[in-house]
């Protein structure tokens, strides 16, 4: 659902946002989830956020690796506790909305297995 490219192109749009490192917060939590979900491991989804500034910087889009780079700190510190708060904050941005409601929606028509941590419950 959420590729490199499509990402990408997502994270251009949020300059029309209101709040723009807020929608790109919102949109790489979404991107860091659906891996997850798929079931990557940290280390895997660290690696694809690697890949995806090597997309972004290959694609011309600079400005938009200058604008993310503290989101990209945050979550690659918090990937790196575990990866447990990716996503728990609401959808601020019209964007962060729409992209959270696609991934849903993806969800609620496909079924995917998705790992546990023991922790929270699962096996």
């Amino acid at each position: 659902m959420l590729s490199q490219s499509k990402t990408a192109k997502l994270l251009e749009r949020c300059v029309d946002e209101e709040c723009p490192e807020l929608a790109m917060e919102e949109i790489l939590s979404a991107y860091v989830a659906w891996k997850f979900i798929r079931g990557q491991s940290c280390a895997l989804v660290m690696q694809k956020l690697r890949y995806l500034t090597i997309y972004l910087r290959v694609t011309g889009r600079q400005w938009v690796l200058e604008r993310i780079r503290q989101v990209l700190m945050v979550i690659a510190t918090e990937l790196s506790l575990g990866g447990g708060l990716i996503g728990a904050c609401p959808g601020n941005t019209s964007l962060g909305k729409q992209v959270w409601n696609d991934l849903r929606r993806k969800l609620s028509t496909t079924s995917y297995t998705s790992n546990t941590d023991p922790e929270y419950g699962g096996p």
